[in-house]
């Protein structure tokens, strides 16, 4: 089963016009950052230096649906930009980005043919990271659960 899926449009890199692509995009980034921007690390608490531009938009779907059908939607949506795409893509990097947390161990992300050429014809690289969180969800994180269901220290 799905769980939590989270997926982005990314793009980095230096001298980015952050407005420019909202604006042509029609999409308002989560985030924008430009290189020299400071931010505070959510999880060490420091602060640190954007070393690139940044532009990061979320993109809403419905969970209830195939996920490979959501996708290739969201994909879709962007390829009418595909030309402003591909020329941007030349000098940053852009990513459609999946974090994916399953509730089962098992979990395939098919991408059809339509998502792939488009993706292709957009100069844009696909990611998926996919993390099982059940066992830190439950304390067994990096514990050896044996069948008789004792759990050891590894």
């Amino acid at each position: 089963m799905l769980g939590n899926c989270f997926i982005n449009l990314r793009i980095s890199g230096l001298g980015l016009d952050l407005n420019e692509i909202t604006n042509t995009l029609r999409t308002i980034p989560n985030n924008a950052y430009k290189k020299g921007d400071k931010k505070l690390c959510k999880i060490t608490l420091e602060e640190f230096e954007h070393t690139e531009d940044y532009w990061i938009a979320s993109v809403e779907f419905d969970k209830q649906q195939p996920l490979e059908n959501e996708i290739e939607k969201i994909i879709l949506k962007y390829l009418p930009y595909a030309k402003y795409l591909r020329g941007l893509s030349e000098r940053s990097e852009i990513t459609f980005w999946v974090s994916l947390y399953p509730e089962t161990e098992q979990f395939n992300v098919h991408l059809t043919k339509k998502s792939l050429t488009a993706l292709s014809e957009m100069g844009v690289t696909f990611d998926c990271s996919v993390a099982y969180l059940q066992a830190f969800y439950d304390g067994t994180m990096g514990q050896i659960v044996p069948k008789n269901n004792k759990i050891q220290g590894r």
